[in-house]
């Protein structure tokens, strides 16, 4: 003799079961995406602070001096303009020899062509 009644809600509680893993799958996705790397709240500040600088201290110049307060993910030391300009996609090149379009973005003078 089987049980109908009880054939709905087993049935039931597995969708329900399946459809909350999918949705908690899904948000791990998502936050795996936008977390673990490096603030973009903090980088942004950083960025503005050492534009500041950039201007002010080194006229445009030199962008190898360090940003205060801002430290790369497992470094001890804080970063340089020129590895901020590289995070926020201004620059590909590790040494970041070439800072025209980070100067651009920080509001520097450009040259003369």
């Amino acid at each position: 003799m089987r049980m109908k009644g009880l054939e709905l809600p087993v049935n039931m509680i597995i969708i329900i079961a399946v459809a909350v893993l999918v949705l908690v799958v899904i948000a791990a996705f998502f936050a795996s995406q936008t977390g673990g790397g490096i603030n973009t709240i903090q980088l942004q500040d950083a960025f503005s602070r050492g534009c500041i600088t950039w201007r002010n201290a080194y006229n445009c110049g030199a962008s190898n001096f360090q940003v205060s307060g801002f430290k790369e993910t497992g470094q001890t030391e804080d970063a340089t303009m020129a590895k901020i300009c590289q995070l926020k996609g201004y620059s590909t090149s590790v040494d970041y020899a070439e800072p025209i379009s980070c100067q651009r973005a920080c509001g520097c003078p450009q040259p003369a062509p």
